[in-house]
């Protein structure tokens, strides 16, 4: 299961910023500035704000940004179901596999004891 990490971009607020944004799933718009979050990278008129500067954003952004990431994890989890189900399906099918062994090494041994 491949993941492509999402990063926050920031860019001035003006109108070709506004209409990059609204090409994208994930964007908000401010009095000052326009936020992008997306896997890739930064569209044209945008910079991406490392983990170091978070600090720097208001409560306002950081908390649509917490949302955001939710619905990100949520729909991460969605779409791998199915893949997550055949692992575990697959996990105990072996661990039925090598219990199944260990049965019949121990009904040996009962069997040569006697």
């Amino acid at each position: 299961m491949k993941t492509e990490k999402y990063h926050l971009y920031i860019g001035m607020m003006n109108p070709e910023n506004i209409n990059t944004a609204l090409n994208e799933a994930y964007s908000r718009a401010t009095k000052t500035h326009v936020l992008i979050y997306k896997q890739g990278k930064a569209p044209e008129g945008f910079k991406e704000i490392k983990e170091t500067d978070m600090f720097r954003l208001p409560n306002s952004d950081l908390g649509w940004l917490k949302e955001v990431n939710m619905e990100v994890i949520q729909k991460f989890v969605i779409q791998h179901e199915a893949e997550k189900r055949r692992a575990e399906k697959k996990f105990l099918e072996e661990f039925e596999k090598e219990l199944q062994k260990e049965r019949e090494k121990l009904s040996k041994q009962d069997g040569d004891s006697e």
